[in-house]
């Protein structure tokens, strides 16, 4: 089966009300941190995917840090909708970042990769570095 994201992000919030509408608020691409290891108290893993009308299929969603470490892994069973649609919404609490770097949450069936969505985690004043006087 082929499938494909039309739309794929991490956010402060997401939900899938009872009607599967779904609502997503604050999307971002950057976490600052002010020392390591961090961690994010909520985040939401959101997708919009597109395949075959009313299949079901069974997705792993990972999240990898900058060095290849698998932070967090799940399998999801989606079922589409009559459009071919469907919403997945994986929400993470206490989520670490024990590196500075470029994180990736991903989407694979049957170990081919559908998506992936960046997001990078940047050190304010990494240690050793001085700030210069204003």
């Amino acid at each position: 089966m082929k499938i494909h994201a039309e739309l794929i992000a991490i956010a402060d919030y997401a939900l899938l009300s009872e009607d599967k509408k779904l609502s997503v608020i604050g999307i971002f691409d950057k976490v600052l941190v002010q020392e390591l290891p961090a961690s994010h108290s909520k985040l939401s893993f959101v997708a919009v995917l597109k395949g075959e009308p009313h299949k079901e299929s069974q997705l792993k969603i990972k999240a990898v840090s900058p060095s290849k470490t698998e932070l967090f892994s799940a399998n999801a069973n989606i079922k589409f909708g009559e459009n071919g649609k469907t919403n997945l919404v994986s929400n993470l609490e206490g989520f670490p970042f024990p590196e500075v770097g470029s994180y990736s949450f991903i989407i694979e069936l049957d170990g081919s990769l559908i998506a992936e969505y960046a997001l990078d985690v940047i050190q304010l004043n990494p240690p050793g570095v001085k700030k210069l006087a204003s």
